[in-house]
């Protein structure tokens, strides 16, 4: 993870996608695929605790949607908003695009954020009470700390694109 301080309220959104891609995507893309393989093998495992399979489905789901929603992200609307700033900072004229005003795709991202949202709230009541139980095997807790680990990073990273990102591209568009 990116141990750089930018001021995200006034630095180039050029600056603040290239600060979500090196931090929080990357991260997700490191740390999703190692989950995924905690899970699996802790589902199998004789000693699994209640539930591991229930969490590996969900969690499949989960990463699936992250997949997408990163590819979405950094294949159209990042570099969108970073061509849109360089023209308007020119003087040019902002790019032409094809997904209407640019409030419908972010729209659609914060819709997926939130959905993100549920599936960690479905499958935090388990990590939880696995990180507590003190004879729960190694693996369990091991995937207790690290799902605390990416709900944490995730709501730093969808609070910094809605809070932030988001509204500072809509009001960019508007000039």
């Amino acid at each position: 993870m990116s141990t750089a301080v930018i001021d995200t309220a006034t630095c180039p959104l050029a600056e603040l996608t290239q600060y979500i891609r090196d931090t929080h995507h990357a991260y997700l893309r490191r740390e999703l695929p190692q989950i995924w393989e905690l899970l699996r093998e802790a589902a199998a495992a004789p000693e699994s605790r209640g539930g591991a399979r229930g969490v590996a489905r969900v969690f499949g789901r989960f990463r699936s949607t992250l997949d997408s929603h990163l590819r979405k992200e950094e294949d159209v609307l990042f570099p969108f908003v970073e061509r849109l700033e360089r023209s308007l900072a020119a003087g040019e004229p902002a790019p032409a695009h094809a997904f209407g005003p640019l409030w419908l795709p972010i729209e659609i991202l914060e819709g997926e954020h939130l959905f993100g949202d549920r599936l960690l709230d479905e499958m935090r009541p388990l990590w939880t009470r696995w990180r507590a139980e003190d004879d729960a095997p190694s693996i369990h807790q091991a995937l207790g700390a690290r799902m605390l680990a990416l709900e944490a990073d995730m709501q730093r990273h969808t609070r910094l694109e809605d809070d932030v990102l988001f509204p500072r591209t809509i009001t960019l568009e508007g000039r």
